[in-house]
């Protein structure tokens, strides 16, 4: 008789079976011990990450950027990247279910209408982004401290992301917890990845206190990133933030003043990403410069205190309208 290879078997349904076996009558801890040993046994691949830490864990890095692109289509390469990535406490990096993670990188890693395989392949230098993550949080938590904050790496085939965002782009679906895209063929993506993490970062506080719905939700935590990235790297205004000057910017807030309650996510495209009636970067530059203006009044509120604040009362406060 054939003995029975459980190192075959998923992890999961090894662990499953455990559960199942505890209410059966033959149930005992040896037998229980020996299935544990086998399920520490299987191989299963997770995402490789790094550790940024100081006396504490600040960060885990999760790189899911092993890929190929000969012969296969998006959502095999998508397949590919989500492959590894495990349910934990932040769910399937920061989505409930991993079908809605795979299917907004479906949507953030490419273009809709271009074909991916005319591309370069991004190779992503672990090493290099490492470094840049690491001594970005650090001056991050220098300024305002969160528990561990957890940053999957991807690679990304999108042109918008190379061609308006100089090769990075972030997005944060929930608390501690973002994801970063990276086009390693651009000349400025190191340095837009610095302030992509500080960015993001502070989204990953924001959303500790705050549900993220309405389009004044968006414009004031996109502004309070914005103004977080310059205080912790004295850059220059990103594109976004000074694609409007502090006139142009109070026109439109007034033209959307009556849209700001709003949770239509076609509205929220319009103004933060163009069209007919906005230009590009519309909500981030009104955002910065609410920000910007509340916090020149209100100087004494330290980021612990801003990220608290209701978008409402920022508004309110920041002598904007």
């Amino acid at each position: 008789m054939m003995k029975k290879d459980y190192t075959k078997q998923s992890k999961e349904n090894l662990i499953k079976k455990i559960k199942q076996f505890r209410k059966h009558k033959r149930y005992n801890i040896v037998y229980e011990n020996k299935m544990r040993r086998v399920v520490g046994q299987c191989k299963t691949e997770l995402p490789v990450f790094q550790i940024i830490k100081d006396k504490k864990i600040l960060a885990k890095i999760y790189f899911s950027t092993k890929h190929t692109i000969a012969d296969i289509t998006k959502d095999v390469l998508v397949s590919q990247l989500a492959r590894n990535i495990k349910f934990s406490s932040v769910g399937y990096a920061g989505f409930l279910k991993k079908k809605f993670l795979r299917e907004f990188l479906l949507y953030q890693i490419f273009d809709i209408d271009i074909d991916f395989k005319k591309k370069e392949k991004r190779n992503i230098n672990q090493k290099e982004v490492k470094e840049i993550i690491d001594r970005t949080i650090r001056k991050c938590k220098g300024i305002i401290f969160s528990p561990i904050t957890r940053i999957f790496v991807f690679p990304s085939y999108s042109s918008f992301t190379k061609n308006k965002m100089s090769g990075v782009s972030g997005y944060t679906p929930w608390q501690n917890t973002m994801l970063v895209f990276v086009d390693s063929t651009t000349k400025q993506w190191k340095k837009l990845l610095e302030s992509t993490i500080a960015h993001e970062y502070l989204h990953t506080i924001t959303r500790q206190y705050h549900k993220w719905e309405t389009l004044l939700d968006s414009i004031i935590f996109e502004g309070l990133a914005e103004n977080f990235v310059q205080d912790v790297l004295e850059n220059k205004l990103s594109p976004w933030s000074r694609a409007l000057d502090l006139r142009q910017s109070k026109k439109y807030l007034k033209k959307i003043k009556h849209k700001l309650e709003s949770k239509d996510m076609d509205i929220y495209k319009s103004v933060f990403f163009k069209d007919k009636e906005y230009p590009l970067w519309t909500g981030y530059s009104i955002g910065y410069n609410i920000v910007k203006n509340f916090l020149n009044k209100q100087s004494v509120y330290s980021w612990e205190q801003i990220v608290k604040l209701k978008p409402k009362t920022i508004l309110r406060n920041s002598g904007f309208i």
